[in-house]
């Protein structure tokens, strides 16, 4: 077991001088805190020139971990990256270029498994913000076993980020694939080429209303559902985070419970979001953030995509007036103009939609279990090195000798 201070050479970095011109608009990536997000640092918004490489910050080579030591992002991660090609990075965040015999990759994946430890010992600055202070940072314990192994480990564990990334990368063409459907069937829903009649939103709902507030005290940790604006996405209901009520038997109550089919609007703040109720949903409510429009002439699944698309999002862009708070009242709901394709095609891309949307949630599945097997696999390696270093060695659970 080493302290990190030991492990190679701890650096500062710092911003040269903004007004001078000659220090800044060269090649040479500068890093802040905010741009430390990936596992290989390879280029920045901003650069610098070598001049400036030389005033007021620090030049480092490629295989340099990059770690930030202040700012709000200490409040919940430990952002930690490793840079592809030589760079210099602000006073926001420290350096670390490895000593001979301490692999780079194996470093960073061991600072990303001790985030924990290092976000409970970060402390509040005068200014507001969190900081790691050197003290803790420099103590941190790392694990280090001859160079081959730490290179074995880092080799399989890059290995299983990269099949993580890839299932991420996957979701996200399928949800793609979505958007392109809708374009493929009805074409730009802008400029409308296929010439579908048109008509304002008031026209095709049964009914129209929004949630209310005075729900807090019907929270619980069972009961009915209760719909909030962060489970509404862009034409997608997302449960991750959902809260129940025990629904008074009200008047009001009874105005706000969706049905199946229902399509969902955010009217504050974000504007335009969409979303439909399904059939496994029989009872939810929703609150002050959301309106409920219930549609008569147009298939849900159609006007919820729609409202997402381009054509959709112009219009609430515009209704959006401004102000200390964007709102939707019922009269800009009614307004809005869809545009109206067949049934039948109506139908067909309901079907579609459903079977991208299945697909999507096997592999958005998929894509949550490679994360816990990834982490799962991180702590059984570091938990394993630190125990050889330690002198003990737990039940042999994970990284076995074929790289499993």
């Amino acid at each position: 077991m080493r302290p990190l201070s030991e492990c190679g050479q701890i650096l500062s970095g710092g911003t040269p001088s903004k007004g001078e011109a000659s220090y800044w608009g060269g090649d040479i990536p500068w890093f802040s805190s905010k741009e430390i997000r990936t596992f290989e640092l390879r280029d920045s918004e901003r650069h610098v020139t070598a001049i400036g490489a030389e005033n007021g910050t620090k030049l480092v080579p490629p295989g340099t971990v990059l770690f930030v030591v202040r700012g709000m992002s200490l409040a919940n991660e430990f952002r930690v990256g490793l840079t592809t090609v030589a760079a210099t990075f602000n006073q926001d965040v420290k350096a670390l270029i490895p000593a001979a015999d301490v692999d780079g990759r194996y470093l960073v994946r061991c600072l990303h498994w001790q985030a924990s430890r290092v976000i409970g010992a970060t402390q509040q600055s005068s200014h507001g913000t969190k900081r790691l202070p050197a003290q803790v940072f420099e103590n941190i314990e790392i694990p280090v076993p001859p160079i081959a192994e730490q290179r074995r480990i880092a080799d399989i564990l890059d290995k299983a980020d990269t099949i993580r990334s890839k299932r991420k990368e996957i979701v996200l063409l399928v949800e793609e694939l979505l958007r392109s459907t809708f374009l493929e069937m009805f074409g730009d829903p802008v400029t409308n080429p296929k010439g579908w009649p048109e008509a304002p939103m008031g026209e095709l709902l049964g009914f129209l209303t929004s949630g209310s507030r005075g729900w807090a005290k019907h929270y619980s940790d069972s009961g009915d559902m209760f719909l909030r604006i962060q489970n509404v996405k862009r034409d997608r209901l997302d449960l991750s985070d959902v809260a129940y009520v025990q629904a008074p038997d009200s008047a009001e109550a009874r105005r706000t419970l969706t049905a199946p089919g229902d399509v969902l609007l955010s009217i504050t703040a974000d504007l335009g979001r969409t979303a439909v109720i399904p059939a496994s949903i029989e009872r939810a409510f929703i609150n002050q953030h959301l309106a409920i429009l219930r549609p008569h002439g147009v298939g849900s699944e159609f006007l919820s995509a729609f409202l997402a698309s381009e054509g959709g999002q112009r219009q609430f862009r515009k209704l959006n007036k401004g102000g200390t708070k964007a709102g939707l009242n019922f009269a800009d709901i009614r307004g809005v103009r869809v545009m109206l394709p067949s049934d039948d095609l109506q139908c067909a891309f309901a079907r579609a939609k459903g079977q991208i949307r299945d697909l999507e949630a096997r592999l958005s599945a998929a894509a949550a279990q490679g994360d816990w097997l990834y982490h799962s696999l991180v702590h059984d390696s570091f938990r394993e090195a630190q125990s050889r270093a330690r002198g003990s060695m737990p039940d042999r659970r994970g990284l076995n000798g074929d790289g499993r």
